[in-house]
């Protein structure tokens, strides 16, 4: 079974698409499992106008990986993960 190393954003009102490569075994594999068990995921992408040029989707599901590779260092072209508990911000 060939192991997934990407994922596709698709933003279907714009008609464009990006994929990102995922940290995996080594970096965070609890975290990448998490997400990729989550997927498929629809909905509304919204800006992260307070935190600069970012773009953020709300999952249906609470996510809760151990924390793994963590950073507040996010440059463009990352994907970054995100738990926040409802009534938490």
């Amino acid at each position: 079974m060939r192991v997934q190393d990407e994922i596709v954003f698709r933003f279907l009102d714009e008609g464009v698409a990006a994929s990102a490569a995922l940290l995996r075994e080594r970096e965070a594999p609890e975290t990448c499992r998490a997400v990729l068990d989550a997927l498929p995921a629809v909905g509304l992408a919204r800006h992260g106008i307070y935190s600069g040029s970012e773009v953020y989707l709300v999952l249906p599901v609470l996510l809760a990986p151990p924390r793994e590779h963590a950073t507040t260092i996010v440059r463009p072209g990352d994907v970054g993960f995100l738990t926040v508990e409802k009534g938490s911000g």
